[in-house]
């Protein structure tokens, strides 16, 4: 939890606050997003590797957020719990239980919406 105040910090600082957002608010509107590159602060996890992260236990399942593919991880941002297909480019090392930021394209349909990892770092 320290490591994702201090990841949050550092956006701030750093100007790429204004694009941040959370599941929270793509659930409530997710048309709003279709087609945009979001960045969101996490924590992700694989079906392989099924440990949730403690901050993440409990959290619902972003509405209307569907599965794209059997082999779908999932991504959490303290507000909600998303299903994150595979891809993307992964930058640096991923530790387990670290924080991470994701950059993501939104896709919304009528039957609902997904991420589409394009950076994880």
């Amino acid at each position: 939890m320290k490591r994702l105040l201090l990841l949050i910090l550092w956006l701030l600082g750093s100007g790429l606050a204004q694009q941040t957002t959370t599941l929270a608010q793509i659930e409530a509107d997710p048309a709003a997003f279709d087609g945009r590159k979001v960045v969101l602060i996490g924590y992700h996890w694989s079906w392989f590797k099924p440990k949730v992260p403690e901050v993440c236990e409990g959290l619902p399942l972003a509405r209307g957020n569907l599965m794209r593919t059997r082999s779908d991880g999932s991504f959490c941002d303290g507000t909600r719990v998303a299903y994150l297909p595979p891809g993307g480019e992964v930058v640096g090392e991923l530790r387990p239980g670290a924080a991470v930021q994701l950059v993501a394209r939104v896709h919304a349909g009528p039957e609902g919406w997904w991420l589409e990892p394009l950076v994880l770092r």
